[in-house]
């Protein structure tokens, strides 16, 4: 859930900062850039929004252990315990799911539900197609062989010619095409080849993942809109280059004669859509080689959406230490009462029994002789939003848990505890500024493990964790 509202929102946030952008430049310069880069700035945005990391930031993992000894460790735990205990009745603990997750897969489910349902109908009436065997169009597959087989084949359920399938790509064809006209056969077949060479099925798909994950932010779909209009754009580019500018009114005009209105919306295809014809007509028309200008342009937006994809929102503020730190502050109970967590204040020794021993008594009637119990030290790194639980011990009811942990950067926050293991419910206080520690008061037998978590959206955490009871 931490990962939700920190790391995937801000992942929305920065996409819809990049998405609002290139909106404004696409509308000032679509004329005047190589349409390729404004599918790359699309790419760009869709593996910011899919993808939860940040450039500058490293994937870190656990790494070596090392046993100092019970004289440090005793120097840096925390002593003065305020965890207590009630008698309320146990209870087994149930992990709810929060309103907003619900919502949230309730969206995404019915986005992914809508594509799918829409492709499996559309591949279910490509299913009545048959094989072409014209000449015209088997020669010039053997003029335009890929390492992927490319086939293709009519069939009378479209109204206009599309492509479809990633690893055997299909073009399919209306069967009531001219197939005697030469001309718009090649124009047709080199548009369709287009979208398979630079595979932009793969990026549709990748659209359609977008808009069902990101389904509740509006910037979104209009990214989604206007990436495919794009797609198409580029696949005309790539067109009328390799044509030449004296077949782009000949190009322009078989658009307009075969764009479909009425095949059923899918994204994942590539077709001669009606939509948008205007746009891709005029853009087609006003196309020309790249200008020093345009080039610069363009690069100044792949650098500027490179910079906000390496962008990280700010850290939580700050907590004084004073406030962390407050004696006798109980921060958190889990409602199933296996555990009391509580903040500790000043460091505790093992001459302070008198301390260790009414903390004890209060809480759980325990005998006051009982030895603190060190265990090793544990250095780890652990990445934005990820946890890290180790060392699966048996507690009986009325054990107290010092743990203590120090760590750079000091403005990371951690969440500090213990995991029940026949439960997975989570008993957690917060500590800051590179060094705290709480106490954990057992209430009910068990087994658990020592657990922290990195609370930061977009900084590494290098922890040195230790603990006793």
């Amino acid at each position: 859930m931490n990962f939700f509202r920190t790391t995937f929102l801000q992942m929305d946030f920065l996409a819809s900062i990049m998405i609002i952008a290139i909106i404004i430049f696409r509308a000032i310069g679509i004329h005047y850039v190589p349409k390729r880069i404004l599918v790359v700035s699309w790419c760009i945005i869709i593996i910011r929004l899919l993808v939860p990391l940040s450039i500058s930031l490293p994937v870190s993992i656990p790494i070596h252990e090392t046993v100092p000894s019970t004289e440090t460790f005793i120097e840096k735990a925390m002593s003065e315990t305020t965890a207590l205990t009630n008698n309320l009745p146990d209870v087994q603990a149930a992990d709810h799911i929060p309103l907003q997750m619900v919502l949230w897969s309730v969206g995404f489910g019915i986005c992914a539900l809508y594509f799918g349902i829409s492709y499996l109908i559309c591949r279910y009436k490509f299913s009545q197609s048959s094989q072409i065997e014209n000449e015209v169009i088997l020669c010039w597959l053997k003029e335009h062989s890929l390492k992927r087989r490319i086939r293709i084949r009519s069939t009378p359920n479209i109204s206009s010619p599309l492509t479809y399938g990633i690893v055997c790509p299909t073009i399919l064809l209306p069967s009531n095409l001219d197939f005697n006209n030469s001309n718009a056969i090649n124009f047709i077949l080199l548009h369709e080849y287009m979208h398979i060479r630079y595979y932009d099925s793969i990026i549709k798909f990748f659209l359609v993942i977008c808009v069902c994950v990101h389904w509740f932010n509006p910037l979104v779909w209009m990214m989604f809109l206007l990436a495919n209009r794009d797609i198409e754009l580029s696949c005309d580019e790539r067109v009328v280059l390799t044509l030449g500018e004296k077949l782009k009114s000949t190009y322009a005009l078989t658009l307009i004669e075969l764009a479909d209105s009425n095949n059923l919306f899918n994204p994942v295809l590539n077709h001669f859509c009606k939509n948008a014809i205007t746009e891709r007509i005029e853009a087609i028309m006003k196309m020309r080689k790249s200008s020093l200008l345009a080039t610069t342009l363009a690069l100044t937006l792949m650098l500027g959406s490179t910079s906000v994809f390496a962008a990280s929102a700010a850290d939580e503020v700050d907590v004084s230490p004073s406030d962390a730190f407050a004696p006798n502050a109980m921060v958190m109970q889990a409602t199933d009462n296996l555990a009391a967590v509580s903040t500790t204040s000043t460091a505790f020794n093992a001459s302070n029994k008198e301390t260790t021993a009414a903390s004890n008594e209060a809480a759980a009637n325990v005998s006051e002789d009982l030895a603190e119990i060190p265990a090793p030290q544990k250095n780890i790194s652990l990445s934005p939003g990820t946890s890290f639980k180790y060392d699966k011990t048996y507690f009986e009811a009325g054990t107290q848990i010092d743990i203590y942990a120090n760590w750079t950067p000091t403005s990371v926050n951690l969440d500090l505890g213990v995991y029940s293991a026949s439960t997975g419910s989570k008993y957690t206080d917060t500590v800051s500024n590179g060094e705290g520690g709480v106490t954990v008061t057992i209430n009910k037998s068990g087994y658990f493990y020592i657990y922290v978590a990195n609370t930061s959206s977009s900084k590494s955490a290098d922890i040195s964790l230790s603990y006793a009871y």
